[in-house]
């Protein structure tokens, strides 16, 4: 219902007000009144109008802005290697953890990509038996690039790490084999 839904995007504005024009939220304001005079027994006068109006507001600000104002006020940021590197995480400030999914797959340039939000803990997930990093020049591996930062700070540094030895995914008999050939017959089921 349209109180229900006016309501929601009160929340919505006002939560994201610190980065937002003024006159979105003088908008947000109005239709905070409105929801007052309306829980109170008044009626809904403007509530429509003021939606539009900040939804037109929203429509013509620049797409970056929103971009940047959203990252500033983000908690959790997911996003590839690759995009960490791009312009709009460039102007986020410091972050207290990087968490890495599939680490071992990525080539030490790769990893190095986020590197530039300065991450207080750096934690790697993967498994370089598994999904090992992939490099398509012959150069590239004669330098030593085929190594993952994962297993450098692994095998080369020694950094603690911790193993993940239940699976839950595969036939016992199944994994059986994995866990003889690839992990010392430490995986369980």
């Amino acid at each position: 219902d349209l109180y229900k839904l006016a309501r929601r995007l009160e929340t919505r504005l006002i939560s994201s007000l610190p980065g937002m024009p003024t006159s979105v939220g003088k908008l947000a304001s109005k239709i905070s009144n409105s929801l007052k005079r309306l829980e109170s027994g008044g009626a809904a006068h403007g509530i429509v109008e003021n939606i539009d109006k900040v939804l037109q507001q929203l429509k013509d600000m620049p797409q970056d802005h929103i971009y940047r104002e959203l990252l500033l006020s983000a908690d959790i940021i997911f996003c590839t290697l690759a995009s960490a590197g791009g312009l709009l995480l460039r102007m986020t400030s410091r972050i207290d953890d990087l968490i890495v999914d599939e680490a071992a797959a990525a080539t030490e340039p790769e990893l190095c990509i986020p590197l530039h939000l300065q991450p207080s803990r750096l934690l790697c997930v993967g498994d370089p038996k598994q999904l090992p990093a992939t490099l398509l020049s012959r150069k590239a591996v004669d330098l030593g690039l085929s190594k993952s930062l994962q297993e450098r700070l692994m095998y080369d540094c020694k950094q603690q790490h911790i193993m993940l030895d239940v699976q839950y995914r595969m036939n016992p008999q199944i994994s059986s084999f994995p866990s003889r050939c690839f992990y010392e017959d430490k995986i369980q089921n």
